[in-house]
């Protein structure tokens, strides 16, 4: 991937700096992007930091502290310098909190994502496989882990968390899911986390994301 990921890297310098300056990352974070929008479809915006909102679109690189959001029948695909893929569907907010890959030290790498609302289909990079405790995916207090996993994600609108889970494990609220299984998870009163196996009644592994 990371052959691939340059070869993106070219076009996407080019691409961000023809954007809206306040909205792209400038100076060294530019020379170093930790990301890339490889698809992208309808209306799809990105803010770094606390700059301006402004629409992004393929080739745009991506860095951290940036919240990408997709509008009505809008998507992006993200793809991160250790193969991490993200597929974000319509009316979702996604901030990358914190992405660092040391390809010569993958030990001392991390992410931390976080859904804010919508969809998103998960596919683990060299981070999330060398070191489980290195990836970390939130929704407001909830935290998902991961080992050498795929998976999807979605917050309904009442806020009710789901996900189904398609390779490796996924772990919430001290709970284990395997390949071919989902759940559920809500935040009640006091912030207690309750997760249980299963799919609400009326959604779909499919619906999902």
């Amino acid at each position: 991937f990371l052959s691939l990921f340059s070869s993106y890297l070219a076009g996407g310098i080019a691409v961000a700096a023809s954007q809206v300056e306040s909205c792209v990352p400038t100076g060294v974070a530019l020379q170093n992007p930790q990301g890339i929008v490889v698809e992208q479809t309808g209306d799809v915006n990105a803010t770094v930091g606390k700059g301006a909102t402004c629409a992004i679109s393929k080739g745009q690189t991506i860095v951290s502290d940036t919240v990408i959001t997709t509008g009505p029948k809008s998507s992006a695909v993200l793809r991160f310098a250790d193969g991490q893929g993200v597929s974000l569907t319509e009316n979702s907010s996604f901030h990358v909190k914190q992405y660092v890959f040391d390809e010569k030290n993958i030990a001392k790498s991390n992410i931390v994502f976080d859904l804010i609302k919508g969809g998103a289909r998960f596919v683990t990079g060299l981070i999330g496989q060398k070191n489980k405790q290195a990836f970390k995916l939130t929704h407001g207090t909830t935290t998902i882990g991961i080992r050498g996993t795929a998976f999807a994600f979605a917050v309904l609108p009442n806020g009710t968390m789901v996900a189904t889970v398609s390779q490796g494990i996924v772990t919430v609220g001290g709970q284990s899911f395997a390949a071919g299984t989902s759940f559920t998870a809500s935040i009640g009163a006091g912030g207690t986390l309750t997760v249980t196996a299963g799919l609400p009644a009326g959604v779909t592994a499919g619906a999902v994301a």
